[in-house]
């Protein structure tokens, strides 16, 4: 799994977003989990709790209930987060296995997993560029240079988070693409793209309690 996913999963436990009290249900296929225990877990005001749990049969689980508030979560085994989700309205598909990490069926989950198979593609080809770049400049012709296509597929995945956020200013999943964003980076000074993401941001946007505290912080 790409690095924003596992950003994802390290991070972002603290994002929960009020809705109208619904029914959810979750059921997925996963291999190497025979028999344990997986769990949902959130964290809300500082504080980690379970809101679900079940056990792995035959290679499925599954989850239901209700809940108050459309809520970001890490489905987890034990200590290891396998993948984020929320818990929201409607029927939510689960596939995991070595080469599949997905997550359908719901409206923010689905806006969620089709942005992260973007941005997977794009930082596929990114690392493949600067492998093949490696392997030219040490065995092949050191006078080969891949830095201008490099910087342009770097270009492309920032221009394509801004976008997206943009695109999503209004709603969950655009909040925690922004989130990921900033938590990523680890500088002292905001990235040009946070900037480019704040400078351009709606009143409605900026006064999220997650993005008004680490806008204060930075001291935007």
């Amino acid at each position: 799994m790409h690095r924003f996913v596992i950003n994802l999963l390290l991070s972002f436990l603290a994002v929960i977003f009020s809705a109208c009290r619904h029914s959810y249900t979750i059921n997925g296929t996963i291999e190497g989990y025979e028999g344990e225990n997986l769990y949902l877990v959130i964290n809300e005001n500082g504080e980690f709790s379970v809101i679900d749990s079940c056990q792995v049969r035959h290679k499925h689980f599954q989850m239901s209930g209700r809940t108050d508030s459309t809520v970001f979560a890490v489905l987890s085994h034990g200590f290891e987060p396998l993948m984020p989700l929320f818990v929201e309205r409607g029927k939510l598909r689960i596939n995991i296995s070595p080469s599949v990490l997905d997550a359908r069926g719901t409206k923010s989950n689905n806006t969620l997993y089709d942005f992260l198979d973007k941005k997977n593609e794009i930082d596929n080809r990114y690392d493949d560029l600067f492998q093949r770049s490696h392997f030219s400049s040490n065995v092949l012709n050191p006078y080969v240079s891949y830095d201008d296509s490099l910087k342009l597929v770097a270009a492309e995945a920032e221009d394509y988070i801004y976008k997206f956020v943009k695109k999503h200013y209004d709603d969950v999943v655009g909040v925690c693409v922004f989130l990921m964003v900033c938590i990523g980076d680890t500088s002292d000074e905001p990235s040009p793209l946070i900037r480019r993401i704040v400078e351009n941001a709606p009143a409605s946007f900026l006064n999220n309690k997650k993005i008004r505290g680490y806008i204060d912080d930075m001291g935007f």
